[in-house]
């Protein structure tokens, strides 16, 4: 059990990852904003804890140069939420460069926090994901300053999948997960990463949280809700990239007869190109491109079908889970999803699961939706509302990972 000696913790964790505040200033290509506020969460888990004195360290995203001209990133302070702050770690901008630059730093603050910790009894180096900042280093400092490692995994790159399959890529993703033997515990997105790479080690499995202010902002705009029976609107945002079915999508909607259809994109990626040819060929198709929450959330009311297409079949994907589910889980609309992960054996009782891959059977199922009553359709939606709401809010996450975390610092074995 831990406690407080002379008002110093027994347990002492440093947060590693690439978390930044949600300001303006800090948006760009390089920054998940989901993944963001993911990352923020896990840091709010952890300070969650009465017992556990935290520190955070982070890496700003930033598209590399030449891409941003800026090369090189300082050391600095980034206010993540009122008295929680992070050290942003200074870094070269230059790939592949950065990424061995972004270790060594992080190694440099590591071991400096090492040394200010050294009388606190137990020491927790929790890194969010393993490739950047990359595992190597922050194994190395763990094992320096005597810390146990605990890595949050919310995803593993596969070359030629989720990734290009090029020597880089195949280099860094047989190194961290090689690494990953060495580590003593571990939080996963999916139960295939831990069954995979972490086998007989204790893990549990957090695919994300919703907040109090999302809750509430979605029940205003679904309390707001005024479909028009005259139309179906087909909605699909995120990243806008092959693995995520989009080519399958809008192939699915030239099958789709009738001015009734619509459909919406929002995001951005690779395929921005393809869908704005697209939108000009078909006055149904709308592109907004990329949406900031708020207005994205209001496109999801305007919904009468939610599509995630995230492809398991043709690519793997098997350690990934859409970072959108429970967005769209939230918004009451009817969500059509791929079974990827553990998406049909929690989440399929309150959507639809496509069994089938393709094109086709994307079409028949969004025809199957729209004969649906539209009172139907509201009480699969509120359904699924209320399982995140009571299962999936950041406060139960954040108790489990202060839970986890404490139990992992503990363990003598």
């Amino acid at each position: 059990m831990l406690r407080r000696v002379k008002g110093t913790a027994e347990l002492a964790v440093a947060y590693v990852s690439l978390a930044v505040p949600d300001a303006p200033e800090f948006r760009n290509r390089a920054l998940h904003n989901n993944g963001n506020t993911f990352m923020r969460n896990v840091l709010f888990g952890l300070r969650s804890d009465p017992f556990a004195e935290v520190r955070a360290f982070s890496a700003v995203p930033m598209p590399s140069f030449p891409r941003n001209w800026q090369v090189i990133v300082p050391a600095q302070q980034l206010d993540l939420a009122p008295e929680i702050t992070a050290n942003g770690v200074p870094y070269i901008n230059i790939t592949p460069i950065k990424q061995m630059s972004i270790g060594i730093s992080m190694l440099w603050y590591l071991i400096r926090w090492g040394l200010r910790v050294k009388h606190n009894k137990h020491r927790v180096i929790f890194s969010f994901n393993i490739s950047v900042p990359p595992l190597a280093f922050t194994l190395a400092a763990a094992r320096l300053i005597r810390a146990k490692t605990i890595v949050y995994i919310c995803d593993i790159n596969i070359p030629g999948h989720t990734v290009p399959n090029s020597l880089l890529y195949r280099i860094d993703t047989r190194l961290e997960t090689w690494l990953l033997r060495f580590v003593d515990g571990c939080i996963v997105i999916t139960d295939r990463i831990a069954t995979d790479y972490l086998p007989r080690r204790q893990f549990i499995r957090m695919d994300g949280g919703v907040s109090d202010s999302l809750i509430e902002e979605t029940a205003r705009f679904l309390a707001e809700r005024r479909l028009d029976e005259s139309q179906f609107v087909i909605v699909a945002t995120g990243s806008l990239s092959e693995h995520n079915g989009i080519r399958d999508i809008l192939s699915a909607f030239s099958q789709l007869e009738g001015s009734k259809y619509r459909l919406v994109l929002a995001g951005r990626g690779p395929l921005e190109a393809e869908i704005t040819s697209a939108a000009r060929r078909d006055p149904r198709i709308e592109f907004m491109g990329f949406l900031e929450i708020h207005d994205l959330l209001t496109l999801h009311a305007k919904a009468d079908v939610l599509v995630s297409m995230r492809l398991t079949q043709s690519v793997n994907t098997a350690y990934a889970f859409p970072s959108k589910t429970f967005e769209y889980l939230l918004s009451g609309a009817p969500v059509i999803t791929t079974a990827t992960g553990h998406m049909k054996a929690e989440y399929g009782p309150y959507c639809f699961i496509l069994e089938e891959e393709s094109s086709q059977a994307l079409a028949a199922l969004l025809q199957r939706i729209e004969r649906l009553e539209p009172e139907e359709r509201a009480r699969i939606g509120r359904a699924a509302r209320q399982f995140i709401i009571h299962h999936k809010t950041w406060e139960i996450q954040h108790k489990r990972i202060a839970e986890y975390v404490r139990s992992t610092a503990i363990d003598q074995n």
